[in-house]
C-alpha cells in the first residue's frame, strides 16, 4: 500500500463512502474517504461486527463500550448511557485490521489527521431494523443520542456502477 496517495482539493467539504460490494442479508463492503481534519462523530453499529482497515492516511479511532452492556432509553426516547474507552489509537496502513463487535468497541468516532481511506466490512449490513445512531459526549463519561449531525455531508457512491 506504499504507493497509494490520496489527493483532496480544498473544495471537498466532507466525506465520501464508496460501496464496493453488498448483500442485503450478509454484508456491506465499502471505503470511507475522509479529508484531513474531518471528524466522523460517535456512532454505533447495532448487532454488527465491523472489520476496519486503514488503507491510506492516518486516523484516530476512539472505540467505546457501554458500562451496562447496552444504552438505556431516556424520557425523550433517546439512547443514553455511561461508557468506558475500549481503545483510543492513531491508525495507519502499517497497522493490522481492527474488529468491533456488538459488545466491544461498537460505538466509535474517527478523526482524520491526513487525507485517509478506510475499508469497512460490515456484517450484517445496516437495514430498516439496524439503523445507525449518532451520539454526543454529555460529560461525565456519558453519551446521549443526537440527530444526525447537521453538515455531516456524507456522499455515497456505488463503486460497482463505475464498471
Amino acid at each position: 500500500m506504499d504507493g497509494i496517495r490520496l489527493l483532496a482539493p480544498p473544495s471537498v467539504p466532507g466525506f465520501a463512502y464508496l460501496e464496493v460490494a453488498h448483500d442485503d442479508d450478509a454484508f456491506d463492503i465499502g471505503v470511507f474517504l475522509m479529508p484531513a481534519g474531518a471528524a466522523f462523530p460517535y456512532h454505533d453499529h447495532p448487532g454488527m461486527t465491523v472489520f476496519t482497515r486503514v488503507l491510506a492516511g492516518s486516523v484516530r479511532i476512539r472505540n467505546l463500550d457501554w458500562v451496562d452492556g447496552a444504552p438505556a432509553v431516556d424520557a425523550n426516547g433517546r439512547l443514553t448511557g455511561r461508557y468506558v474507552v475500549q481503545s483510543d489509537a492513531i491508525r495507519d496502513a502499517s497497522l493490522p485490521t481492527t474488529v468491533l463487535t456488538p459488545s466491544s468497541g461498537n460505538v466509535h468516532g474517527i478523526t482524520a489527521y491526513a487525507h485517509s481511506a478506510i475499508l469497512d466490512v460490515i456484517v450484517p449490513p445496516y437495514d430498516a431494523e439496524r439503523c445507525c445512531s449518532y451520539f454526543a459526549d454529555a460529560g461525565g463519561m456519558r453519551l446521549v443520542e443526537v440527530d444526525e449531525p447537521h453538515g455531516l455531508d456524507l456522499a455515497c457512491y456505488d463503486a460497482m456502477a463505475c464498471f
